[in-house]
């Protein structure tokens, strides 16, 4: 069977189905049909030649070998124990506060500063937490879901960048907060399966505006929230809304609570589109980042996550499945493996790591992303 593959996801082993040529000039032939791809160093080496011509997409063959897989609900039971998480009690008051401001419009800024301080004291004293986990149980509405999805993770993010606990605080409160102007947009609008007119979409664009005062008139005074609040939707590139600022007129905090809304969004499933796994979120997010986002900005969001995050069940180039224990900054490709099952799919009895920046094996499949596969 072939299919079509992005030049960012090839992997050793991987077999051409097309002659791959170059696109645009003298159609010289890059790489043959058949071609095979041998280690990661030729893996590579691969990648950075295609990219030069400007080929993002190739056919590769794809060989329907793969062994079953364990009931995924199973290993997410062994695999959840090796994670510490943000406690449920946190959770569930982060989940009651925003849900009291988008079903009631009641926003208590005293409360939610007083749940951004321990959200901070917890990802402070935790450090590592499973990337998925912070998705928490599903509900039905995504905005007050989301809201807290993107709060929890941008306060893990936000620990790269050497801020104060002052600095912390802010960018977490402003991620929190960050889509408060939606209680101002028609839930018909937001829910709506197809796609949206142009004179909606200008009522969605509004949402930053309207957040601003909502958060100014239950007396938010930090320019820092504010800045997050009003400026998540501008991209680096100049083209965002609502003001269409760009570069490093968009605050610091804006941008990295821009990389983190655009991950969750990506890989929580919508009315109108279906989830992404979270390495096929990246994936998207690397070939449209110098339009979206801050680059430094996103390339640090990669080296912290990898581009398979903590949580992310995979099956190695051997056979075996594990999870993403710990990503590795210094190659995201090749985190450390937690191996849960055996080539042939049973349990191993002493689970073990492998780091596969210092193997020869890699990652074949991405399985499942843990939490966004499952009620609770």
């Amino acid at each position: 069977m072939k299919v079509k593959k992005s030049v960012f996801d090839l992997q050793p082993g991987d077999v051409f189905g097309e002659d791959v040529f170059e696109p645009v000039r003298l159609r010289v032939l890059l790489v043959p049909k058949g071609w095979k791809i041998g280690d990661w160093e030729e893996c590579e080496e691969l990648k950075v030649k295609l990219q030069e011509f400007n080929v993002q997409e190739v056919i590769v063959d794809v060989t329907e070998d793969k062994a079953p897989v364990p009931p995924i609900g199973e290993i997410r039971k062994k695999a959840l124990s090796l994670f510490p998480i943000i406690s449920e009690e946190t959770r569930k008051r982060a989940l009651d506060v925003v849900k009291r401001v988008t079903e009631a419009g009641e926003l208590d800024l005293k409360e939610v500063d007083e749940l951004v301080d321990d959200m901070v004291n917890e990802v402070i004293a935790k450090g590592e937490v499973m990337l998925s986990l912070y998705a928490i149980s599903r509900y039905d509405d995504y905005t007050f879901v989301h809201s807290v999805n993107v709060s929890i993770l941008t306060a893990l993010f936000a620990l790269e960048f050497s801020f104060s606990r002052d600095e912390l605080k802010a960018v977490t409160k402003g991620a929190i907060l960050h889509d408060l102007g939606k209680l101002r947009v028609p839930k018909e609008i937001l829910n709506k399966p197809g796609p949206l007119a142009p004179e909606e979409f200008e009522g969605i664009k509004k949402h930053p505006i309207y957040g601003v005062d909502i958060a100014i008139s239950a007396g938010e005074k930090s320019d820092s929230v504010i800045s997050v609040i009003s400026q998540h939707h501008e991209w680096f590139s100049g083209r965002g809304y609502p003001r269409g600022l760009g570069g490093e007129r968009i605050s610091l905090l804006a941008r990295i609570v821009s990389v983190v809304d655009v991950f969750d969004a990506l890989t929580t499933d919508r009315v109108y589109k279906p989830r992404m796994l979270s390495y096929e979120a990246i994936s998207k997010m690397l070939h449209e980042g110098a339009i979206h986002f801050d680059p430094k900005v996103l390339s640090r969001f990669i080296s912290r996550f990898g581009i398979y995050p903590v949580g992310s069940l995979v099956r190695l180039s051997d056979g075996k499945i594990g999870v993403v224990l710990k990503s590795n900054p210094l190659s995201p490709i090749r985190p450390i493996i937690k191996v849960l099952y055996d080539e042939y799919s049973s349990e191993v009895e002493d689970p073990y790591e492998i780091d596969l920046s210092s193997s020869e094996l890699f990652i074949k499949d991405v399985l499942a992303d843990l939490s966004k596969s499952f009620t609770p």
